[in-house]
């Protein structure tokens, strides 16, 4: 079953009080340095990421060095970008499709002695608050090329200095991910930057969760006293991500003619889509002729949702190649919760196994109420399961009711659902 492996590549310089904040305040696996010769002379790095993978329960990686002369080069930029590129490398077996394939040189690697595992998907931070201002600005522009997580450690002056926090920027990619936000979510969030996560329409719901993924919004389930765990949760999108929201309203004023500045107009995007299917031969990959047209993707499960003891759903998933998908689909201004299973290598195939039956659903409050109590195991939280019916939100009663239908087949979930396939009507599945 795949893992999660997150890698910190931290920028060292003579002040190393930093670096152990980064790694117990954010997810960390493995720890890597990067430092100039100098300072490697000076400094016992590599007791100090022992300590630190004796305090801290993690992996001592690499320590890479950089002569003092290319550091302080004109070539530092590229040089920084090679080291990190080397990590990254190191530490994942999963290819960069748009990089090239040459080797990096003339840098020393004290590599780990840990094997790298096909099963393992890496996340990588990069802490830039060690190091010279050349090495600050050319980590960030690193973590911006293979859309790692750039941040900085701010500390009080003349304060404890064990004490700080983390800020964590946005990946470059922030910009792109927030474009593909509808109008009225975008609106819908610069009126209500702060709120009950479920109280919102879908499209908001999904903004707020790519808002969270770029460490522009936050999430958090507030319990309730009276019904130990059980709790509502709420969301607070930061000044920043207010900011880009506001430049990207912004932007859509001055480009935008005014007809599409009010909203998204089904009549316009329906237009569209029947030129757009016109031009091509069949229809559009989002488009079945019976189901209609692809509008949000609520959740996707794979082999990460199967726990370890169900052997057997893993073993049938990782046959067949499966991800199990809850979608919603319209046609006719009708609409029809479609939870079912393709093979990722062949969507046109579909498993033969009744385990892996295709359910149709009409969206109608109602109707997916009745299918929750018909699906609702022995001994589920009523309480919990009452509020929900209770708060008649379209979203949250179709995106419980997938999540029971995938626990029925043995599927495990966290606090908070994998959404995808936002922003991504009428086209393809990466």
């Amino acid at each position: 079953m795949p893992e999660i492996k997150n890698v910190h590549i931290l920028m060292m310089g003579r002040d190393p009080g930093h670096a152990k904040i980064g790694l117990q305040k954010l997810e960390c696996d493995v720890v890597h340095i990067i430092t100039s010769d100098e300072m490697a002379e000076e400094m016992d790095h590599k007791s100090m990421m022992e300590e630190w993978a004796s305090d801290l329960g993690i992996e001592a990686g690499g320590i890479h060095t950089i002569p003092n002369s290319e550091l302080f080069s004109a070539a530092a930029t590229g040089i920084v970008v090679a080291v990190v590129l080397s990590i990254i490398r190191h530490e994942t077996n999963r290819p960069l499709m748009h990089l090239g394939s040459r080797h990096e040189e003339g840098v020393h690697v004290d590599h780990p002695t840990r094997k790298k595992d096909d099963d393992v998907i890496c996340g990588f931070f990069i802490g830039f608050t060690g190091g010279t201002n050349l090495m600050a600005g050319a980590a960030v522009h690193a973590a911006n090329l293979f859309s790692a997580k750039p941040y900085y450690i701010a500390r009080v002056p003349d304060g404890d200095p064990d004490e700080g926090e983390p800020i964590v920027l946005a990946p470059m990619n922030a910009t792109a991910l927030l474009s593909a936000a509808p109008n009225e979510a975008i609106k819908d969030l610069l009126q209500h930057p702060k709120g009950r996560l479920f109280s919102r329409d879908i499209e908001t719901y999904i903004l707020i969760t790519r808002l969270d993924y770029l460490h522009l919004a936050s999430t958090d389930k507030l319990e309730d006293p009276e019904f130990p765990g059980s709790g509502r949760w709420v969301y607070d999108v930061s000044e920043e991500g207010t900011l880009l929201l506001e430049i990207i309203a912004e932007r859509r004023r001055l480009t935008e003619p005014p007809e599409r500045q009010g909203g998204d107009s089904e009549e316009e995007s329906g237009a569209k889509e029947k030129v757009d299917s016109e031009e091509v031969d069949g229809p559009p990959d989002s488009s079945d002729p019976k189901m209609g047209d692809l509008t949000d993707t609520l959740l996707t499960v794979t082999q990460e949702q199967v726990p370890a003891r169900n052997e057997l759903l893993a073993v049938l998933m990782e046959r067949w190649n499966l991800e199990g998908r809850a979608e919603v689909w319209k046609r006719d201004d009708k609409r029809t919760l479609r939870i079912y299973f393709v093979n990722t290598e062949d969507e046109s195939s579909k498993p033969n196994l009744y385990k892996f039956h295709e359910e149709k659903i009409k969206v109608e409050n109602d109707l997916l109420v009745k299918e929750i109590l018909d699906s609702l195991p022995y001994r589920r939280d009523e309480d919990a399961v009452a509020r929900i019916i209770s708060g008649d939100n379209e979203f949250e009663l179709m995106i419980y009711l997938a999540k029971l239908k995938f626990e029925r087949m043995g599927f495990s979930f966290g606090p908070s659902p994998r959404g995808s396939g936002w922003g991504r009507t009428g086209k393809k599945r990466a």
